[in-house]
């Protein structure tokens, strides 16, 4: 019976070294938040079917940090892309696969997608696509359509056509100016003559 319980302390003693995980010291998590802070998230875009469509990219990820998106997904060395429909706020978590430190979060990243303004492409937006309202990026989630059309009327052109009235407006004006120093020169010049005349007439 003693050289069972013997057998069996024995053997617990051989299995600990191999059940026990190193420790996910302080210089090694400081190592991998510097591999984690140099992610970078990037993205480009398409339209579709008049449907806008961003494709984020995470970079410089390597075998001993992964990325978890909003909804879950994971990002690693060999996954690193998805794509994304419409506007969003997106929390990346970076997180450890050293086996020492296995799913310990890192750092998180925030990435704000811009918002696509779908009015833009509406015919009434071809036709003044000079208006604020009407800019691709422009914020319009709080207006319906009827309230869309209503204030795409109140709202002024875009500074393009502000600059040309501008310009046509300081033309006018330097104009203007030559015009009233021509004939400031003439008439002072008028002047000067009609003195010098009269001086030689009185010699």
């Amino acid at each position: 019976m003693k050289s069972k319980i013997l057998f069996f302390l024995l053997f617990g003693v051989l299995l600990i070294p191999f059940n026990i995980r190193a420790e996910c010291d302080y210089q090694r998590k400081a190592e991998l938040m510097k591999l984690a802070s140099n992610v970078k998230i990037s993205y480009n875009y398409e339209l579709v079917d008049n449907d806008m469509i961003y494709h984020v990219e995470l970079s410089n990820l390597t075998g001993d940090i992964y990325a978890i998106d909003s909804s879950s997904t994971v990002f690693n060395s060999t996954s690193f892309s998805k794509t994304y429909y419409g506007d969003s706020y997106e929390t990346f978590g970076i997180y450890s696969n050293d086996p020492n430190c296995q799913g310990e979060r890192l750092l998180n990243k925030n990435f704000t997608l811009p918002y696509f303004n779908s009015y833009s492409l509406l015919p009434e937006c071809k036709s003044n696509s000079g208006h604020q309202l009407c800019q691709i990026w422009s914020d319009t989630k709080s207006y319906n359509l009827q309230q869309f059309l209503k204030a795409l009327k109140n709202v002024p052109e875009s500074t393009d056509k502000e600059n040309v009235t501008t310009e046509k407006t300081e033309n006018y004006y330097f104009l203007i100016f030559i015009i009233v120093f021509a004939f400031i020169v003439i008439a002072t010049a008028v002047v000067v003559f009609v003195r010098l005349k009269k001086l030689k007439n009185r010699r």
